[in-house]
C-alpha cells in the first residue's frame, strides 16, 4: 500500500483481501492487517495517546466483529489523529 493516508478505495481492497467471504474482520485480525499493510501509519498511531487509545480498544476487545464501515470509521479517526487534525 502506499505511503500515508489510505484512499477509501484502498482501504476497501485490503479489507476485502483479509475479509475474503465473510465480509468481516475480528478488531485482532484488522489490527495485524494495519500492522502489515499500513505500517508507517500504525507506527505513527502507536506513538500518539488518542492513537493508544483506539489500538488498546482493538486489543481489549479484539474478538468483536467489524463491517467494513465500522472498520473505515476506526481508520479515519486514526488518520485524523495521525495527520493532527
Amino acid at each position: 500500500m502506499a505511503t500515508g493516508a489510505p484512499t477509501a478505495s484502498e482501504l476497501h481492497k485490503v479489507f476485502q483481501k483479509y475479509a475474503g467471504d465473510k465480509f468481516t474482520l475480528t478488531k485482532k485480525d484488522a489490527k495485524t492487517m494495519v500492522e502489515k499493510e499500513m505500517p508507517e501509519l500504525y507506527e505513527k498511531c502507536k506513538k500518539m495517546e488518542a492513537g493508544k487509545k483506539i489500538l488498546q480498544n482493538m486489543e481489549e476487545n479484539e474478538e468483536d466483529e467489524l463491517t467494513f464501515k465500522a472498520f473505515e470509521e476506526i481508520m479515519a479517526n486514526v488518520i485524523v489523529i495521525v495527520a493532527g487534525i
